[in-house]
């Protein structure tokens, strides 16, 4: 099994760079998953992480993301990173007719998941360090694998959800501020040896250096580019 990269908030050089446009298109243009933050911000969904300022004029809209991620094929994975509640029926609506098959919602509280898994919206739920049990497991499509604090999960744990017919998407360390190398080499081991009913996908910040191992997924060449 090879392992589908996820670039963490698309391909940047500079932390104010992420979820632009151009990093979005930049990872897509790569082949690769791109993970992004969505809120609500004055009547429409964005992309944006934090809470916006009054001063924001020209975000990035959903509608646009999903339509440049269609344009692109759906290379891989887009991970949308639930950042407002109450979202459910407004993504389900504009997701949706587009036919996408390769898209999740994750970070909902547990009360704002049941509305997106009812609308048949593709759900990942985290399991850490701190949420042992992952809740609404079998109703979900795939788990966050998140390690806040400590590389506490081996590729056992990774194996054991992929042979339940779960796709799993680790969070890689350098985006808590620790050296990810453990954690990948968890990911390759478990790689190695499961098989392909499932996606084992990472998330990073470190998409270019993931990509030269020998696990990670190789994408067919592209002509595609962003306008």
């Amino acid at each position: 099994m090879a392992v589908q990269i996820v670039a963490h908030r698309g391909v940047w050089q500079t932390p104010e760079q992420g979820n632009q446009w151009p990093a979005l298109a930049g990872a897509w243009s790569q082949r690769w998953g791109v993970e992004t933050d969505i809120r609500d911000y004055r009547g429409e969904l964005i992309v944006h992480h934090d809470v916006p300022p009054a001063s924001l004029t020209a975000p990035t809209r959903l509608s646009e993301v999903l339509a440049g991620f269609v344009r692109a094929g759906q290379p891989a994975w887009l991970a949308l990173n639930i950042k407002s509640d109450g979202l459910a029926e407004a993504i389900a609506a504009a997701a949706q007719p587009l036919g996408l098959s390769r898209y999740f919602c994750f970070d909902m509280s547990i009360p704002d998941s049941l509305p997106y898994l009812r609308r048949g919206v593709p759900v990942f739920v985290r399991q850490s360090e701190y949420e042992l049990e992952p809740a609404l497991y079998e109703q979900a499509a795939g788990i966050w694998l998140d390690s806040f604090s400590s590389d506490w999960f081996s590729a056992e744990l990774i194996r054991q959800h992929l042979r339940r017919g779960k796709h799993v998407c680790v969070v890689s360390p350098e985006l808590h501020r620790r050296d990810p190398l453990r954690v990948w080499s968890s990911v390759a081991e478990a790689a190695a040896s499961a098989s392909d009913h499932a996606q084992l996908m990472i998330c990073t910040d470190k998409s270019t250096e993931f990509s030269r191992l020998p696990c990670a997924f190789e994408p067919s060449s592209s002509t595609w580019m962003a306008s």
